[in-house]
């Protein structure tokens, strides 16, 4: 009779986390479609660094969280990835409207594996969010990649 019970009290345990498994990722998938139907700005790259060029030193701090969360979808081309301590795998990407600059972004290889393939120079369109404004630089929480093979710079 007690193994019966605990039987039914690890069938029963197992149960709960299965359920509390799906429900985590139904979340997940809930925060990502809600992400995708977001509506893009119309915010170049360009524009934004101009923006920060053009404000003083004390104003800097409180523009770089004017832009933060604003989706955007940029034409880039792929530079490389690197390895930091503070943010793991970083994607660098360019983009070359006026002049080198960089967009970076943390990725997760599993979920845009076609980054694995990317070479120097491959043409991309990212979505993402505007994360943060430092220097020359703008980071990007990645919502999309995609291969752009009509790009032309």
């Amino acid at each position: 009779m007690e193994y019966w019970k605990v039987a039914t009290a690890v069938i029963t345990l197992v149960g709960f986390v299965f359920l509390v498994w799906k429900f985590a990722h139904y979340l997940q998938d809930r925060k990502e479609k809600k992400l995708k139907e977001m509506p893009v700005e119309d915010v170049s790259f360009d524009k934004i660094l101009e923006e920060y060029n053009n404000v003083t030193p004390l104003q800097k701090k409180k523009f770089k969280s004017s832009y933060k969360g604003v989706k955007v979808k940029w034409h880039v081309s792929f530079y490389a990835i690197a390895e930091t301590y503070q943010m793991g795998r970083v994607v660098k990407v360019m983009s070359f409207y006026e002049r080198f600059l960089f967009v970076n972004f943390k990725t997760d290889l599993k979920k845009f594996p076609i980054i694995k393939s990317a070479k120097e120079g491959d043409k991309y369109i990212v979505t993402g969010l505007v994360d943060k404004v430092k220097g020359e630089k703008v980071y990007l929480k990645l919502i999309e990649i995609e291969k752009n093979k009509f790009f032309v710079i």
